[in-house]
C-alpha cells in the first residue's frame, strides 16, 4: 500500500511537520519528492506551492492509495491543539471541495492517528473535528493539524508530534481490527466521539454535527456509510446533540436499515 504526504510552502504547519519528518525519518530526495520504506510500508512525501484545501483530484496527479494532508488548524479561540477530521462537505463547499460530497475516509488511520496525538507529552489537546472541507479526492485521505497560532505553526515540538503520529499511524495500518461508524450530532469538536475512539474499536470517521444537520438526508446518510473504509455498518448518534432533529434523523435511520446507537450507549 502506497501513502502520500501532502504539504504545502503556503502552510506554515505544513512546512514545520514536513521539516520534523525530514529530520527524524530516512526520506531520501527523489527529484524533489521524498520517498520512504518504513517498516513495508511506501511513504511519498510532498512539497506543492498550492493550497491544501484546493487541491482537488490531487489523487490523479500522485501515485498512491491514501493521502495525508499536513496542515495548520484555525480556530476563533486560538486554543492549542492538534486535530484530525475526515475530507468532505455536508452541505455547501465554502472552503474547497464539491458540495455534498464526501471523500473515502481511512478509518484505521484516522483512528491511530489521534490516539497517537492523544499520547504527546506536550500537554496539548488532541481533538477530532468534523467532516468540513475540502479538497475533492477519488482515493481515501484525512487531515492532521497544529493549532491554532503562529507560534504553534512553527512550534518544532509539535511539528515533531504530528510527524511521529503520521509514521506510526501508518505503520499500525493492516494491523488493527477497526469497525467504522458515522457519527451524527453534537459540536464540531467531537468530545463524545473522541471518547468512543478512545475506549471501543469503532472509529468515528465521518461525522455530521448539529449545525450540519440541515443539510443531511438519505443521499448523505448513505454516502458517509459506504465512505468509510471500511464500509460502516453503524451510526452512532449523539442524542442530545441532535436538538430538534432527534425524530428526523431517527426516522431517517430506521428507513435506511442502519443500525445506530447512542454515545450513552458507551
Amino acid at each position: 500500500m502506497k501513502f502520500a504526504i501532502i504539504t504545502s510552502d503556503r502552510n506554515a504547519a505544513s512546512v514545520t511537520i514536513r521539516q520534523q519528518l525530514l529530520k527524524r525519518y530516512g526520506f531520501e530526495d527523489d527529484r524533489g519528492i521524498y520517498r520512504l520504506v518504513h517498516n513495508g510500508k511506501i511513504i511519498s512525501m510532498h512539497s506543492l506551492d498550492r493550497e491544501l484545501l484546493f487541491l482537488e483530484n490531487i489523487d490523479r496527479e500522485i501515485d498512491a492509495d491514501i493521502f495525508i494532508f499536513a496542515s495548520t488548524h484555525r480556530s476563533k479561540a486560538g486554543v492549542d491543539a492538534f486535530t484530525v477530521h475526515s475530507i468532505g462537505n455536508w452541505g455547501k463547499a465554502e472552503l474547497g471541495g464539491i458540495g455534498r460530497m464526501l471523500c473515502a475516509s481511512p478509518s484505521g488511520l484516522l483512528k491511530s492517528a489521534f490516539l497517537h496525538l492523544k499520547e504527546n507529552s506536550l500537554g496539548i489537546e488532541a481533538v477530532q473535528e468534523a467532516t468540513h472541507h475540502g479538497p475533492y479526492l477519488g482515493k481515501p485521505g484525512m487531515f492532521i493539524e497544529i493549532g491554532s497560532s503562529e507560534a504553534m505553526y512553527l512550534n518544532v515540538d509539535a511539528g515533531a508530534v504530528v510527524a511521529d503520529a503520521i509514521i506510526r499511524s501508518i505503520n499500525d495500518c493492516g494491523k488493527q481490527d477497526v469497525k467504522s461508524a458515522v457519527g451524527l450530532g453534537g459540536t464540531h469538536y467531537c468530545g463524545n466521539f473522541a471518547k468512543i475512539m478512545l475506549n471501543s474499536d469503532f472509529s468515528v470517521a465521518h461525522v455530521c454535527p448539529k449545525h450540519n444537520l440541515a443539510d443531511f438526508d438519505i443521499e448523505m446518510l448513505m454516502q458517509a456509510v459506504d465512505k468509510c473504509i471500511p464500509r460502516a455498518e453503524t451510526a452512532i448518534v449523539d442524542w442530545k446533540g441532535l436538538g430538534e432533529r432527534k425524530e428526523s434523523v431517527k426516522k431517517l435511520l430506521a428507513d435506511s436499515g442502519i443500525r445506530f446507537f447512542k454515545t450513552s450507549d458507551f
